[in-house]
């Protein structure tokens, strides 16, 4: 037993380092790189654009952005959160969030909007909880067809 505990703690080691290493990704690096050494208040300016950029991006105007406000906080681990507040001080953790909430975009799984966001293209993190979500679905028919059967 205790081989195989040494074994995947290795094994994610190793996926983490892969990871880490891994130049499949250009532009976030480049976002990266843009990105270091802004100050806070500069990174909430720029988080203002990119949610001007999104909005539109979802069919909406650039100008809805301006019924938000942003507040970027440093987490202990160096890292920053960007989060969105509206007019009436509610609090969003996305872009997505705040578009959602502008009915632009609905992404949420099991809302219906399945085949909206397939006809635009899946991105592979919508593909990967797509398919989490099904596992989980015939995990749970499989568990009730053995109950039945028995």
């Amino acid at each position: 037993d205790g081989g195989g505990k040494k074994q995947s703690s290795s094994s994610k080691k190793r996926k983490t380092f892969e990871r880490d290493n891994t130049d499949s990704s250009p532009r976030k690096k480049n976002h990266l790189n843009s990105i270091e050494g802004l100050t806070i208040s500069q990174r909430e300016k720029r988080a203002m654009e990119l949610l001007a950029t999104h909005l539109e991006e979802c069919g909406g105007e650039r100008s809805q952005s301006n019924n938000f406000r942003c507040k970027v906080i440093q987490r202990p681990g160096g890292r920053y959160d960007s989060v969105f507040f509206s007019v009436e001080n509610k609090r969003f953790k996305s872009m997505v969030d705040v578009a959602r909430f502008l009915n632009l975009a609905d992404d949420r799984p099991g809302s219906g909007g399945g085949s909206r966001t397939n006809s635009r293209g899946s991105s592979r993190g919508q593909k990967d909880s797509e398919k989490k979500k099904l596992k989980r679905e015939l995990d749970k028919l499989l568990k009730l067809h053995t109950k039945a059967i028995k």
